[in-house]
């Protein structure tokens, strides 16, 4: 989530968007591009786009702020 600067209740649509606008600004192919910085945000975005992906994310999330 930090990393697409979206919150955990942030819908899916949003997170597409936060994605393709520093996809824009990240991406390798541009002449700021930062490589380490696109890939960080791709799997971010990999995980929350994905349903059972983004469900198991937060399941170990919270299991790990309560230990």
């Amino acid at each position: 989530y930090q990393e697409l600067g979206v919150q955990t209740t942030t819908a899916q649509e949003d997170i597409r968007r936060a994605f393709r606008q520093l996809a824009k600004i990240h991406h390798p192919d541009k002449p700021s591009g930062d490589p380490y910085e696109f890939r960080k945000i791709r799997e971010a975005y990999d995980v929350l786009k994905d349903d059972s992906k983004r469900a198991k994310y937060d399941k170990e999330y919270r299991d790990a702020q309560r230990s």
